[in-house]
């Protein structure tokens, strides 16, 4: 995707690039392009013309969210915004971790932000981050704090080695960001 003059408004470029800015600085790659970031678009969840938020049946977010991506050679599943924390507890994920705001210090210079992983049933990790005024990716310094509360100076989730390769098909994905409620990476 390219935010080039009349294609996209400046809001579409502004959200897709600071998703592609979060996936470099999760890969640690620079040159981490379109084909290795997937969003999944949960639309109008992030609209300001809704009144309430809407509470989809955890049956749906299970068969149209954590299914498909449970399809992708990914470790890491981000989803940026703390309705998905909600949505996460009504899935009865199993919460495995909490760092920040109610949990383990990290070391982030938000004292509100938030970090709560969960098991996916596919072995895949729930990443849920989230602070007041913003359901976005953090920032570069924010991203390698928790990088290294995640996964270390580049190891797997548990440590036992390094992270697997990154595909290069540009059909399928290394980071997943999901939406604005969600954002998925590995």
């Amino acid at each position: 995707m390219t935010c080039a003059p009349n294609t996209f408004s400046r809001a579409v470029c502004r959200y897709y690039g600071a998703r592609l800015a979060f996936t470099r600085r999760w890969l640690q790659d620079p040159n981490a392009d379109h084909r290795d970031l997937l969003i999944f678009e949960c639309y109008p969840w992030h609209s300001k013309a809704l009144t309430a938020p809407l509470r989809p049946p955890s049956e749906v977010i299970e068969e149209f969210v954590w299914q498909p991506i449970a399809e992708l050679p990914v470790r890491d599943v981000f989803a940026f915004g703390r309705p998905w924390d909600a949505i996460a507890q009504a899935l009865e994920l199993p919460l495995t971790g909490r760092l920040g705001s109610g949990g383990r210090d990290y070391g982030s210079k938000v004292p509100s932000r938030a970090v709560r992983t969960y098991g996916l049933p596919s072995g895949q990790r729930l990443v849920v981050e989230w602070h007041p005024g913003s359901a976005g990716p953090p920032s570069a310094k924010e991203t390698a704090l928790l990088r290294e509360a995640l996964i270390g100076g580049g190891t797997a989730s548990d440590g036992s080695g390094p992270p697997p390769p990154r595909p290069r098909t540009g059909a399928v994905a290394e980071p997943v960001v999901a939406g604005s409620i969600a954002n998925v990476a590995p």
